[in-house]
């Protein structure tokens, strides 16, 4: 994914401080998201699954590319931390379970 987002898994829970985005209210599972989408999306339901799971195939164009690159595009949900996690979190963490053992 990359600058700091990672994607969500559908029973992750969002909470929106303001607007509401395609659910009527502010606090909503991923998965919930997911089902609204699809039913604002054009199409059939397997269009539409593809989409959300194992992406549409396209090609897009990338500037300084050779040309275009042929693949899959997909819609989701991602997450960026305002205060990230130190990458020390990891090793600090497994200290702990080591001496606990």
């Amino acid at each position: 994914m990359g600058n700091g987002f990672e994607g969500l898994s559908p029973d992750d829970v969002v909470s929106m401080t303001y607007g509401e985005i395609l659910i009527p209210h502010h606090t909503f599972k991923v998965g919930e998201f997911k089902a609204k989408m699809k039913g604002v999306l054009p199409g059939n339901n397997e269009l539409k699954d593809k989409w959300l799971t194992e992406g549409q195939s396209c090609e897009i164009l990338k500037p300084g590319a050779k040309g275009w690159q042929k693949g899959k595009v997909r819609i989701t949900l991602e997450f960026c931390p305002d205060e990230p996690e130190s990458p020390l979190d990891d090793l600090r963490q497994q200290l702990k379970q080591i001496q606990h053992q």
